[in-house]
C-alpha cells in the first residue's frame, strides 16, 4: 500500500522505516516496481524517480530483491543524472539478464523478443549501438539475432525513403528553375509595359502641347 501510494508522487524522497518493521520480499518487490516497473519500456521510463533515501533498505543481504532496491535508490539519488528514466531503460530493459530477473521478481511473464514491439524499427540501429556500448558484444549479438528481420525491413525502408527524398529534391530543383524562368519572363513583360506606358504618356503630353499652342 505504501509503495502504491507513491507511484505518482514527485516530492517524497525520504522514508524513515523503523528497523522493527522488516520489509518482506513482497514489499521489496513492490518498491522495485515503484521505481522501475519492468512491464514495458514506457512503464520503466515513467516510474518513480524521486524516492532515493537508503533508509528504505531494511532487507537481508540474501534477499534477491535487495540489489535492485538498492540500485534503483542509487539511480534516483544521482544528482547529475538529468534523465533517470532513460538510464533505467538502458540498464534494466536493454539488459536481458536484469530484465528477465526483474520480470520474475515482479511476477510478469518473460519473453525476450517482446521488447522489439516497443521499439520503432527506424531507431533500432541506434538502440543496437547503445546496447553494444553499455552491455557489450554478447548482449548485442543476442539482440541482433532477435531483431534481424526488423533490421532488414528498416534498411529497405531507409532506401525507399532516401530514394523518395532524392526524387522530391529533383522535382524541387525543376520547379525552382521553372519559377526562375517565369520570374524572368514577368520582369521582361513589366519592362515592355513600362515602355509602352511611357510612350503613351509622351504622345499624350505632345498632343496637349500642340492643342495649347
Amino acid at each position: 500500500m505504501l509503495a502504491n501510494s507513491l507511484k505518482h508522487n514527485q516530492t517524497c524522497y525520504l522514508l524513515e522505516i523503523e528497523e522493527s518493521y522488516r520489509i518482506t520480499q513482497k514489499g521489496a518487490v513492490s518498491f522495485i516496481k515503484l521505481m522501475s516497473d519492468i512491464t514495458s519500456i514506457e512503464s520503466t521510463y515513467n516510474s518513480n524517480h524521486v524516492l532515493s533515501d537508503p533508509c528504505l533498505i531494511s532487507l537481508d543481504d540474501g534477499n534477491p530483491a535487495k540489489k535492485y532496491v538498492k540500485r534503483c535508490l542509487e539511480m534516483n539519488g544521482q544528482p547529475n543524472n538529468i534523465n533517470i528514466g532513460r538510464s533505467k531503460v538502458i540498464e534494466f530493459q536493454l539488459n536481458s539478464v536484469k530484465r528477465e530477473e526483474l520480470h520474475r521478481l515482479q511476477g510478469i511473464e518473460y519473453c525476450y523478443s517482446s521488447i522489439f514491439s516497443e521499439i520503432d524499427p527506424l531507431v533500432l540501429p541506434d538502440v543496437l549501438s547503445l546496447v553494444s556500448r553499455e552491455h557489450g558484444q554478447t548482449e548485442l549479438y543476442r539482440m541482433l539475432v532477435n531483431s534481424v528481420s526488423d533490421l532488414f525491413s528498416t534498411v529497405n525502408r531507409k532506401v525507399v525513403l532516401n530514394q523518395k527524398l532524392a526524387k522530391k529534391k529533383d522535382e524541387m530543383a525543376i520547379l525552382e528553375a521553372q519559377m526562375a524562368a517565369l520570374s524572368a519572363e514577368m520582369s521582361e513583360i513589366n519592362v515592355d509595359l513600362q515602355s509602352i506606358e511611357k510612350e503613351e504618356e509622351e504622345r499624350e503630353q505632345g498632343k496637349r502641347t500642340r492643342d495649347g499652342s
